[in-house]
């Protein structure tokens, strides 16, 4: 009787259950990394746009501070591009209450005219 348990052995290794079991759980931990993956990848890209949006801000806002006379009333719109980023700045100069200063405010489009960056500044009227 013994010889014939020591002839009959346990197979050794996974079966085909355990191993399916194991793929499918594999499988779900790729397809979340993939999806992390790609949420990080569109928040990077929309980090990078509102950056380039930030960088036409503040260049337009410089460049209506470096202007002596700046029109009490004024409204102008021109291409901001930055790379291959299509980006459109809108500058609206208005009066404030106080006589000697005038609002500057600057907004940021894309090309589908969402609005990314708005900036708001207080310039003085002589300086």
């Amino acid at each position: 009787m013994n010889d014939k348990r020591q002839l009959i052995k346990k197979p050794i290794g996974f079966t085909l259950v355990e191993s399916l079991v194991a793929l499918v759980i594999a499988s779900i931990g790729l397809l979340s990394a993939i999806k992390v993956f790609t949420m990080i990848s569109g928040a990077l890209e929309k980090t990078k746009k509102q950056n380039y949006a930030l960088i036409s801000s503040q260049n337009v806002m410089e460049q209506a501070f470096l202007r002596f006379n700046l029109p009490p009333e004024l409204k102008e719109s021109k291409d901001c591009s930055q790379g291959n980023l299509k980006l459109r700045c809108e500058l609206t100069v208005s009066r404030t209450s106080h006589p000697n200063f005038n609002k500057l405010e600057v907004k940021v489009l894309d090309a589908s005219g969402n609005i990314l960056v708005r900036e708001i500044a207080f310039k003085g009227e002589q300086f």
